[in-house]
């Protein structure tokens, strides 16, 4: 059984922290919140984070990830949802081709825990955002 992970950030396809290996299949089409949210580049390593605020912001682009419950918990553990810092692994509803809705879990962090906030809200996150890799970090 495989479960629906959106991830519109560094974790996508192609993108810093992809990895073929833990990432499942990726969903081919173009995929959306079905409620807006505010995604932005965060703090100082340019970190991308979707603000659990339902309603403001955009309809977020991303992808869909069918991973295991094992690929699940490497994801958890990656986006530290143990630690007080970390992100929430929430459901929400996403929307894909033809108008397909169905639920997929998402990571997102409260405002309170996002010390830097960089620009507008964006509605995808760029290929080229300036962002540091966990391994470059000071």
């Amino acid at each position: 059984m495989s479960i629906p992970l959106f991830v519109y950030g560094t974790l996508k396809h192609g993108f810093h922290n992809f990895d073929a290996n833990r990432s499942g299949i990726v969903r081919e089409g173009r995929f959306q919140t079905m409620e807006r949210f505010p995604l932005h580049i965060t703090g100082k390593w340019g970190s991308p984070v979707l603000i659990n605020e339902p309603g403001q912001g955009h309809n977020v682009v991303g992808e869909i990830h069918d991973v295991t419950i094992e690929q699940l918990i490497w994801f958890d553990e990656f986006e530290s949802t143990h630690l007080s810092h970390g992100y929430d692994r929430i459901k929400i509803y996403v929307s894909g081709e033809g108008g397909v809705l169905f639920e997929a879990d998402v990571y997102v962090k409260p405002r309170a825990r996002i010390d830097v906030i960089h620009g507008d809200p964006l509605e995808m996150y760029p290929r080229d955002a300036d962002y540091i890799l966990p391994s470059e970090r000071d």
